[in-house]
């Protein structure tokens, strides 16, 4: 058995400090090494919510390259009809934000946030 000491290098955005954490991977004598990877920062933010599928109360984290500013975080049927609409703002490039839509029907919805300089989009599944 093979073993690969990888070191990462994390950035913490709220307080500009760096940290290394060491990961070990355990690879069988059969593996082939040329396959481990890393794989380029997503340098366009990502939209992310937990859990999903949800009952309409879910977590909304937003991680932006830059600013987010003044955004607006809509919520869309599979008619494109607004079904939830809320103003927000953020000083900073991540945005974690609770939302509870408790009279929201079973279904797949389509969640935008729409910031000044951006549009996120991401699938939201309803199933109470």
């Amino acid at each position: 058995m093979r073993t690969i000491m990888i070191m990462v290098l994390f950035f913490l955005t709220a307080g500009f400090a760096k940290s290394q954490t060491t990961v070990t991977l355990h690879l069988a004598d059969n593996c082939n090494t040329s396959d481990v990877r890393v794989l380029p920062k997503n340098t366009e933010g990502s939209l992310q919510i937990y859990p999903n599928p949800n009952t309409g109360a879910f977590d909304l984290v937003l991680s932006a390259d830059e600013k987010i500013g003044t955004a607006t975080i809509t919520v869309y049927n599979t008619s494109a009809l607004s079904v939830y609409s809320e103003r927000i703002y953020s000083s900073s490039g991540k945005l974690v934000k609770k939302l509870n839509l408790p009279k929201i029907a079973d279904g797949t919805y389509i969640l935008e946030v729409r910031s000044e300089k951006k549009v996120y989009k991401t699938k939201l599944i309803v199933k109470n």
